[in-house]
C-alpha cells in the first residue's frame, strides 16, 4: 500500500456479497487474489493514538470482509511501532482480523512492537529489535 493511495472504508453495501469482490475498484480487489493465494498476511501500523493507521484499518475491514475463501490455516502477523504507548491496543486490534478469521498468529516473546519517534530511532530500540526477530 503506497501512501498516496485513497483507500474508502466500508459502506456495508453487500455488493461483495453477491459479486465476489468490493464495490470500490481499488486496492483492495488487487490484494484480494495476492491474499487468498499467500500462505500468510504480515502487517505492520505506526500507532496513532493507541489505533492502528486508520487507512490500513479500511484497507483491512474491505478485505477480510469481501474475500469469501476460507482464511483458516493462513499465519497472521502484524507489527507495530510507536513513540511510547499505544502498542499493545493497536497490535490487539490488528489482531483480531486474524483472530475472528479463524487464522494462527504469529507471536514472539512480547508484544511484536518497536519504540522510536523519528526515523531511525527504532534502530535503538534493542528489546524491540530483539521482539521483532
Amino acid at each position: 500500500m503506497r501512501a498516496d493511495q485513497d483507500i474508502r472504508g466500508c459502506i456495508a453495501c453487500g455488493y461483495c456479497k453477491s459479486h465476489g469482490q468490493c464495490v470500490f475498484h481499488d486496492i483492495v480487489n488487487e490484494l484480494a487474489p495476492k491474499f487468498e493465494e499467500a500462505d500468510g498476511l504480515l502487517v505492520g501500523t505506526p500507532v496513532y493514538y493507541a489505533q492502528p493507521n486508520a487507512t490500513l484499518v479500511a484497507l483491512l475491514q474491505r478485505l477480510f470482509y469481501s474475500t469469501p475463501f476460507d482464511k483458516r490455516m493462513k499465519v497472521g502477523a502484524c507489527v507495530v511501532c510507536c513513540r511510547r504507548g499505544g502498542a499493545s491496543a493497536t497490535f490487539d486490534a490488528l489482531n483480531k482480523f486474524f483472530t475472528i478469521s479463524q487464522m494462527p498468529v504469529v507471536s514472539s516473546q512480547y508484544w511484536n512492537s518497536i519504540h522510536g519517534q523519528t526515523p531511525g530511532e527504532a534502530q535503538q530500540d534493542e528489546e524491540g529489535k530483539q521482539t521483532m526477530r
